[in-house]
């Protein structure tokens, strides 16, 4: 069986007894109080089993709404669930609820005692003492058993109370998730004060969720204190900041119902939340059926729209109920309504002047007829009026707002069709538009009128027009003959008015903000369908070209936004290594300082421009940090820590006692990054609002909120909100952009205006959204900078220190050899070797680490310094220096004979190989590659290649300037695609055991770009790999020349080095057959 309303508590037992006043002292309770029990009273309730009479009433603020649900709605239509006891208390629960109509599916614990509440009467008063025992246990996986997951499925409503939080959060998560995503709707009452004072992390997982929120005035305060809002007591502002929180299915928008005792109640839409209604305890307002669950004193538990009048009767007895349809638009188009019985023409020389109705806020229907009937009385004519929620009124101003319909540009197209309007008809045309309680004119044809010239708006016949409800003309043959107008002073006798609608919003609702008019003189017959349709026609024409000037605008603006962000993303992507670590051993572990990205996180006042608004500000939230505290299960609070700066996210206990509003939390020290005002906000000072300690609870609970929903950007429109406080006075609208970089706050952008009714759109948000997250990359991308900066000055560093103490060891490894005696040579032979080859490998890794250094700092070292050469020397001598340091290598580690066969092939030159060249930096490129090949092949072939090709440089700069390519080719390991793609970055290496830094093909790059040439690498795992780069080359004059023996400082020791590894001498390849074999 499907129930519709599915409603979650804590089931108690109500234990009633009347005359309790000796309990009261003897328990120390007071009157008209409610408690949670404490261990002084548990003894209360066997007390009142043995010695008292008691009375027992199934209790508990969500069961006794779902009992009264039961009353009130069809059978079978309400279900309820819970954790009991299987005691007798149990049993009683179950008894009353059957009595009743509602159905449970109690959670049961067996051995465990029913929560319970002594009530103890005295007189008109009541002491409630409750203990929730089992009730405090329920499980989330009781709603998934078989006999409660089909009611959850079926449930068309979900109501919670607010006490449930105290223990129950994850079962409330699970279902107010599983209704939205269903579009259900889910309902939750606070329940009590201490519910959004101490609860509201709890409350922030579940309001986005939330299509229904119930409670009182205290509920309401309590719950504006914890959120900073500025005017706690201001109950309609409290209901508008609670609708307004985000929400997860925006399908359907969210009812705040607050009541105020025998005060009225007060309930607030999302969809308007500018137009609160008030409701009068015991009105029986028109259109409007509240159904009533009971709660526990309240009363109000939901509230229902639904039309439940349908006649359409122009029928009036009084002014009252004239009133009532009337200003709703409920009144003929083309003629006069009946006149009330009541509503005459009377006026009173003595009376004094009397306010019209539309120059008031009318809150009641009452008010608002008496307004009517008095002004009616005085003048004899029906005035203009206002809706009793202002929601009209509003929506009118934000159409005008958003179109700016004051703005002059328009002027012309409101002109032509004025124009046009007057040849069909042939009579004088008015265009009028209704700002807040004033007429002006927009564009006038034929009459004595000029466009921003206001008229009187209490006589207009215009504001009539702007009440149809359906949107439809307004006609009047004769306005002398229709009792409503005949006294307006300097009324023209025929008045046609069409609605002239806009949207508030894209695809939303049209709203009337005037009047396209046709007047005359005299009376005339009502238009024809075809003149009807003419006049429907140009102000939809008008209509369609003011909204296209706007479209052209907001595309005008949102292609110079796309050029911004665009100029913004080629900004962040220009941010190469500029953050370099020093490299000078004169400079000690002090990193220099990085720049800031400028042109993003110091771009608020492009911002706040393309926005038109009058404030942005950009901060920094990295020092605040949000994490759960959870003291026990009745206790969970989130708390503030400022962990970057040595504060302890440690929460401190808050007990329900506590005035949490008014804790001293620690002030964040949030940082401003950048700011911009405009005139109007010019002693706004962001530094010192966001340093406050009034702002931390605003923040904070801002913060919570946003995470909780799935929104990409908040927009408020209106002087209130939950960051108010942080914004310049009188701001009427504001777009909030946090961001979260690992689940923690990092960024918040807050743009606002003070233009009032401004209202933000989509695309703001966007836009404004889209400006946050470069901020927060380019942000991200210089930490990763200054990371890689410090990393690279602390290995450089490091590495200079080596340096000095190698160089001594590697000096004195040589003395020995030059002045030991033969004979200690020769015993100590292996034991050199083996030093000198460790000596020199941590060389190499020193001069790899320092020369990246100096490459990331952009060192002039690295120049590149051209002498004369003979290339195929070149070529052989670095094989041969690589090859004996590889045969050494095993000689000292006593790896398997070396199975390689090394071969330098090099191509014949008629002209032969000599050419200004860097030696020390083509011989660094060199050894590099037959480093990397014999090493990566144990076994097959290397083959190094030098071969002139026939193209030509891309930039030649002589005549003798020629490309060369090296080519170094293995049969070894090879390499995977993926490290493939990395093979040029520093220190990377495709499994972290390899020997080496990972320095050596990032150097070889860069020597060669300095060079002009270009590398190109080629591999197969497991087939070998070819390495192969070309450069532009000045050839000298064919002559003999020497090879080049002056180089880095360790050559002549690497040539000594594969001397003394039994290395082959190196054969001239042109008179060799162009091939060098090592045996």
């Amino acid at each position: 069986m499907s129930y519709e309303l599915f409603c979650i508590g804590n089931p108690l037992l109500d234990m009633q007894v009347t005359k309790g006043e000796a309990l009261l002292t003897k328990y120390d309770l007071k009157a008209n109080d409610a408690i949670l029990a404490e261990e002084k009273h548990e003894p209360i309730y066997a007390e009142l089993v043995k010695e008292h009479q008691v009375t027992y009433v199934a209790g508990g603020a969500s069961q006794n709404a779902a009992r009264g649900a039961a009353y009130v709605l069809p059978p079978n239509s309400v279900v309820y669930t819970g954790c009991v006891g299987d005691d007798d208390l149990a049993e009683q629960l179950k008894a009353a609820n059957k009595r009743e109509g509602l159905r449970e599916v109690y959670l049961v614990k067996k051995g465990e005692k029913t929560g319970a509440c002594a009530v103890v009467i005295t007189g008109h008063h009541r002491s409630l003492v409750t203990t929730l025992r089992v009730a405090e246990k329920f499980e989330k996986s009781h709603l998934e058993s078989e006999v409660v997951a089909p009611l959850v499925e079926g449930a068309k409503v979900f109501y919670v109370e607010g006490y449930f939080l105290t223990h129950g959060t994850e079962s409330i998560v699970y279902l107010s998730q599983k209704a939205s995503a269903a579009s259900k709707v889910f309902a939750l009452n606070f329940s009590a004060p201490f519910i959004p004072q101490f609860f509201g992390s709890q409350l922030q997982q579940i309001i986005p969720h939330c299509d229904i929120i119930i409670g009182n005035e205290a509920e309401a305060e309590a719950w504006a204190t914890a959120n900073g809002l500025p005017e706690p007591k201001n109950i309609p502002a409290v209901a508008k900041a609670i609708a307004m929180l985000p929400k997860s299915n925006a399908s359907r928008p969210r009812t705040v119902v607050i009541t105020q005792g025998a005060e009225s109640t007060i309930l607030v839409s999302s969809d308007k939340p500018n137009s609160p209604q008030v409701l009068a305890n015991g009105h029986n307002a028109p259109n409007l059926q509240l159904i009533l669950l009971a709660h526990s004193r309240d009363l109000v538990a939901a509230v229902f729209y639904m039309d439940s009048t349908t006649s359409t009767s122009t029928t009036f007895t009084t002014t009252l109920s004239f009133v009532e349809r009337y200003y709703q638009g409920d009144f003929p188009a083309d003629q006069a309504p009946e006149q009330p019985s009541d509503l005459c023409f009377n006026p009173k020389s003595t009376a004094s002047q009397i306010v019209p109705p539309d120059q008031q806020q009318h809150t009641t229907l009452q008010s608002l007829a008496t307004s009517v009937h008095d002004f009616f009385e005085q003048y004899g004519y029906l005035p203009a009026m206002k809706t009793l929620d202002g929601s009209l009124e509003r929506d009118r101003e934000l159409a005008i707002q958003r179109f700016g319909l004051d703005d002059s540009s328009l002027w012309p197209l409101a002109n032509r069709c004025a124009r046009i309007a007057n040849a069909v008809f042939k009579t004088p045309i008015l265009i009028t538009l209704i700002h807040a309680d004033t007429q002006f004119v927009l564009a006038a044809v034929g009459c004595p009128y000029k466009p921003r010239e206001q008229l009187v708006y209490s006589g207009s016949l215009c504001s009539h027009t702007a009440l149809r409800k359906d949107g439809s003309m307004l006609e009047i043959p004769d306005t002398q003959a229709d009792w409503r107008f005949r006294n307006i002073p300097g009324v023209p006798r025929y008045y046609a008015g069409q609605p002239l609608v806009l949207p508030v919003e894209d695809g939303g609702l049209l709203v009337p903000v005037g009047s396209f008019c046709v007047l005359g003189d005299s009376p005339r017959p009502l238009m024809t369908p075809e003149e009807r349709a003419s006049l429907v026609d140009l102000a939809h024409l008008l209509s369609t070209d003011i909204q296209r000037v706007y479209r052209e605008t907001r595309q005008r603006k949102e292609s110079l936004r796309r050029d911004f962000l665009t100029d913004l993303v080629a900004n962040i992507s220009s941010f190469n290594s500029t953050i370099s670590p020093p490299v000078d051993p004169s400079i000690r572990p002090d990193l220099r300082k990085p720049p800031d990205p400028e042109s993003v996180l110091f771009a608020t006042a492009d911002v706040r421009r393309l926005l038109d608004s009058d404030f942005a500000c950009l901060v920094d939230l990295s020092s605040l940090h949000l994490s759960w505290k959870i003291e026990s299960p009745q206790n969970m609070t989130r708390a503030l820590s400022r962990s970057k700066y040595g504060w302890i996210g440690h929460g401190q206990r808050v007990s329900s006692t506590d005035n949490f509003a008014k804790q001293d939390l620690p002030r964040p020290g949030l940082r401003i990054i950048d700011s911009s005002c405009s005139e109007e906000c010019k002693d706004h000072s962001p530094e010192t609002v966001f340093n406050a300690p009034r702002a931390v609870h605003p923040l904070i609970n801002f913060l919570r909120t946003y995470s909780a929903s799935s929104t990409s950007g908040y927009a408020h429109t209106g002087s209130d909100g939950m960051l108010q406080y942080l914004l310049p006075h009188d701001s009427q609208a504001h777009i909030a952009i946090p961001l979260f970089s690992n689940a923690q706050p990092a960024l918040l952008l807050l743009v606002s205006t003070k233009k009032p009714l401004h209202i933000y759109e989509p695309a703001d948000v966007s836009f404004a959204s889209t400006f946050a997250t470069l901020c927060l990359g380019s942000l991200a991308k210089v930490k990763l900078m200054k990371a890689d900066a410090a990393k690279t000055a602390f290995v450089s560093m490091i590495s200079h220190e080596l340096r000095t103490p190698l160089h001594g060891l590697l000096s004195q490894l040589e003395l020995i050899r030059e002045f030991a005696p033969k004979e200690f040579i020769a015993e100590t032979e292996w034991f050199l070797q083996a030093a000198e080859l460790c000596g020199l490998t941590l060389r190499d890794v020193v001069n790899d680490v320092l020369d990246f250094g100096k490459q990331e700092h952009g060192s002039g070292d690295l120049q590149a310094y051209y002498t004369e050469a003979d290339l195929s020397t070149l070529a052989i001598e670095a094989m041969s220096v690589a090859y004996g340091r590889r045969r050494q290598w095993e000689s000292v580690t006593g790896e398997s004979e070396f199975a390689v066969e090394v071969y330098v092939a090099i191509e014949e030159s008629p002209t032969g190989w000599g050419a200004m060249i860097d030696v020390g930096g083509l011989r660094r490129v060199l050894l590099n590659l037959a480093s990397n090949a014999l090493k990566y092949t144990p076994k097959g072939s290397i083959v190094l290649s030098l071969r002139e090709l026939a193209m030509q440089p891309r930039d030649k700069s002589s005549d003798r300037q020629r490309l060369i390519e090296f080519s170094m080719k293995d049969t070894g390991i090879g390499m995977s695609s993926e490290y493939k793609k990395n093979i040029f970055t520093p220190f990377s290496q495709e499994s972290t055991f390899n020997p080496g830094t990972g320095l050596g093909m990032s150097i070889s790059e860069s020597i060669l770009a300095r060079l002009g040439g270009e590398i190109i690498i080629s591999s197969e795992l497991g087939k070998g790999t070819t390495a192969t780069f070309t450069l532009p080359i000045d050839f000298l004059e064919p002559r003999p020349i020497r090879s080049e023996t002056d180089g880095p400082p360790d050559s002549d020791e690497n040539t000594d080095l594969a001397r003394r590894s039994h290395a082959p001498r190196a054969v001239d390849a042109k008179s060799s057959g162009n091939a060098y074999t090592p045996p």
